[in-house]
């Protein structure tokens, strides 16, 4: 397949995904995201423009009080997108952002927002009708188990593509991310009922959250219910 017949293929796929994250919206990103990466392109290349790429910092979310996943989450997604995840502290609230090229920001953004949403709303089903401790408890068994069964996910579709190279950030990428003197992750604790079905569930969905274009179908409350 030639480039332009890719290149083609790729702009059909991101104006699928233009509207909403409805139907096929999230896999169509991420197809493109994946021809993209396997073929070398950018999207100057989809624009017919030469032009240096942006890099610039894209604010994703802002928190009152942020969910113990969400840098966890967060940091799984900037790796895989070519860019770097921080946050910065503003009063009483922290602001997640994204640093990388303007491309790429944008598309992990959008990955980041769905992923976000599928696991909070789970957890909030998972919570539902319980005591506040097994509540948050098994909530925190299925939301471990689908960042664990992402990452995997990743670093598979990494190792057995070979995208290694490809998926390292530019030199300007990491200086705007080194300028903020970013400070390492505090390890996280959480409280855990150690509910295996519950914890496969969620690696479950974690592992095929690229390959669905149902939005996960995660919303059966089967999980919580052994």
């Amino acid at each position: 397949m030639d480039n332009e017949r890719i290149i083609d293929k790729i702009r059909k796929l991101l104006a699928k995904s233009s509207s909403s994250f409805s139907n096929e919206a999230e896999a169509s990103i991420l197809k493109a995201q994946e021809l993209l990466a396997k073929h070398k392109l950018t999207m100057a290349d989809l624009e017919g423009q030469n032009d240096r790429r942006q890099v610039k910092e894209e604010i994703v979310a802002e928190f009152q009080k942020r969910p113990w996943y969400a840098g966890i989450l967060s940091a799984i997604i900037a790796d895989n997108f070519r860019c770097y995840s921080v946050y910065f502290k503003k009063n009483r609230s922290s602001r997640l952002c994204f640093i990388g090229q303007e491309e790429d920001t944008a598309i992990a953004r959008e990955v980041y927002m769905f992923a976000f949403d599928a696991i909070t709303n789970k957890a909030q089903a998972i919570r539902s009708g319980q005591d506040r401790a097994s509540g948050f408890a098994q909530a925190n068994d299925y939301i471990k188990g689908f960042l664990d069964g992402l990452s995997r996910k990743f670093n598979e579709q990494v190792e057995r593509n070979q995208w290694g190279l490809i998926l390292v950030k530019d030199n300007e990428v990491t200086e705007l991310y080194e300028s903020y003197r970013p400070k390492a992750a505090k390890p996280v604790r959480i409280r855990r009922s150690d509910n295996n079905n519950i914890y496969s569930a969620g690696y479950r969905d974690g592992y095929n959250f690229q390959h669905k274009s149902d939005k996960l179908q995660i919303g059966d409350g089967n999980a919580a219910t052994h």
